[in-house]
């Protein structure tokens, strides 16, 4: 029976293991661990009230130097993880209540685990053990990584929009960039607009409740534009068109080498055409929901060629600074850009 359960145990482990590592290659995996969160609290609950009723749970005062070192794992573990599913919550797609209420379970989750942590059985838990450090180590290079700044040095651009923009996906980790997993995209931004403080303020399935459609783009540095699109349809809201990835789109030459794309723009609304000269500041097109694209916003990124493929192995991109209320930088995740008349 001891085997049974010990088998049981690292298969439920190695699971745990396997879909968190795999789900951060699509850059989910702050999602996943809500989940694993969610099932397996209630079964290490269970498991507790088990070694009660045997009375096989470990007194603290007689916890082993492993034990301890289990502890301290576990803690730091739930603390890292809890704070960066804190970091990844996009606010601006919740009510303020809302808000509060799911940062509050996620923090109580958070504690529960820490709680646990304390809890041992006269056997050892290695493969809970093994679970904790992954995660310790997936979500702590995460927060550490987004602190860095870039390898790169970032090129100074102004914002793509007149008014103020906001940071919908940025960083450069999947952790709140899902762009990030991409060598093509690694450094793109997804931007929105924000209305009533949220990006969508209204039915959910109708683009006009999507604040940032048909916004005015302007061009975010002076170059040439070497790519417009314009005749592609806008997809409705829930449908997309992984066919034709970036949609209705501009691309300006800014260096050599420099390429800066602006996606998914609205059809019929770019206002330039290829080999025009553009001023910085230039109107450019509106945002649209054209394209690989579950609703209205922009995709900007600056890349090292004129085209645009996932499946082009030569192709980078660089990091942009760009302007917010702290000063000229590559924006994460929630941050505001701030806007300015186009010229």
């Amino acid at each position: 029976m001891v085997w049974v359960r010990r088998g049981v145990e690292a298969i439920a482990g190695l699971v745990a293991i396997g879909v968190l590592v795999s789900a951060r290659a699509g850059a989910a995996h702050w999602n996943v661990l809500i989940l694993l969160w969610m099932v397996g609290l209630p079964i290490q609950l269970v498991a507790v009230m088990v070694w009660a009723l045997r009375r096989s749970i470990v007194s603290p005062k007689a916890f082993s130097p492993w034990q301890w070192a289990s502890v301290g794992i576990w803690v730091a573990a739930s603390i890292v993880s809890g704070l960066a599913v804190q970091r990844a919550m996009v606010p601006v797609q919740f009510s303020p209540d809302e808000l509060v209420e799911l940062r509050s379970v996620i923090a109580l989750m958070s504690l529960a685990w820490i709680g646990l942590a304390f809890v041992h059985r006269t056997e050892p838990r290695w493969m809970g053990n093994a679970v904790a450090v992954v995660a310790l180590a997936l979500f702590g290079r995460d927060l550490v990584w987004e602190a860095w700044p870039p390898h790169q040095e970032a090129v100074a651009l102004r914002s793509p929009f007149e008014v103020d923009a906001y940071v919908f996906h940025g960083g450069q980790t999947p952790l709140l960039n899902h762009h990030a997993v991409l060598q093509q995209q690694h450094h793109a931004l997804d931007l929105v607009v924000l209305r009533n403080d949220r990006d969508v303020d209204g039915p959910a399935d109708a683009l006009e409740s999507h604040a940032c459609w048909g916004v005015p783009l302007v061009a975010p540095a002076k170059g040439t534009v070497v790519a417009a699109v314009s005749d592609r349809p806008d997809n409705p809201i829930g449908e997309t068109d992984t066919d034709q990835i970036v949609g209705n789109h501009v691309i300006l030459e800014i260096a050599p080498d420099r390429y800066l794309l602006l996606a998914h723009l609205q059809q019929d609304s770019v206002a330039v055409s290829v080999g025009d000269p553009v001023d910085a500041g230039e109107l450019l097109g509106r945002c649209g929901n054209s394209g690989n694209t579950s609703g209205p916003h922009l995709h900007l990124q600056l890349m090292t060629k004129p085209t645009f493929s996932n499946a082009d192995d030569d192709l980078f991109t660089v990091p942009m600074a760009l302007p917010t209320p702290d000063g000229p930088r590559p924006p994460t995740r929630g941050d505001t850009l701030l806007g300015a008349p186009a010229e």
